[in-house]
């Protein structure tokens, strides 16, 4: 139960400044108008399901692009750190997130991203050369407006291609995070 509940809180991940823009018939079309910027930030530590201390702390900004009031799309890069104190181990792992976002109603949306993720091998192996891990994730999610610009946004989304190998746990992921 330990190793689900440190899984859990590790998979959510509290993103701030996501900020995706809304857009309307009277909107223009330059490129101003159209592209937003954001991104998140991630941290926790506790103990994993060996009893070994660990911390880890991710940052991961985008780039989005909205095509039509309710379809954007965009990139997100992603950088995170894992420190084992017990262990004196420490990696980094980092990739690409290319996503489409789709607007169902004011409140409710669809969301699809190809997940790039380099990782250190001297977590998973003893090969001295990085790994690439690849994840197509689809879910939805739910927006609560705040303001005039401000939302908390609720996503949950599925790894299509989740095998039990690798640095992945499970095959959902879980986000919590603000947009202004």
């Amino acid at each position: 139960m330990r190793s689900a509940l440190t899984l859990i809180v590790a998979t959510i991940t509290i993103n701030l400044a996501f900020a995706q823009r809304e857009i309307g018939e009277d909107t223009g079309w330059s490129l101003k108008d159209r592209m937003y910027v954001g991104g998140g930030l991630g941290m926790d530590a506790g103990r994993d399901f060996n009893g070994f201390r660990y911390f880890y702390a991710q940052v991961s900004p985008i780039l989005g692009y909205m095509l039509t009031p309710k379809l954007s799309t965009g990139v997100g890069i992603n950088y995170t750190y894992l420190k084992y104190t017990d262990l004196d181990l420490s990696t980094s792992q980092y990739g690409a997130n290319p996503f489409l976002r789709y607007n169902i109603t004011n409140e409710l949306f669809a969301l699809t991203e190809y997940n790039f993720i380099s990782v250190d091998p001297d977590i998973l192996n003893d090969n001295d050369k990085r790994l690439l891990f690849e994840r197509f994730l689809v879910g939805a999610g739910y927006t609560q407006r705040i303001g005039a610009r401000g939302a908390i946004n609720f996503v949950a989304l599925y790894d299509l291609r989740f095998t039990n190998t690798g640095p992945f746990g499970s095959p959902w992921v879980l986000r919590v995070f603000f947009s202004f």
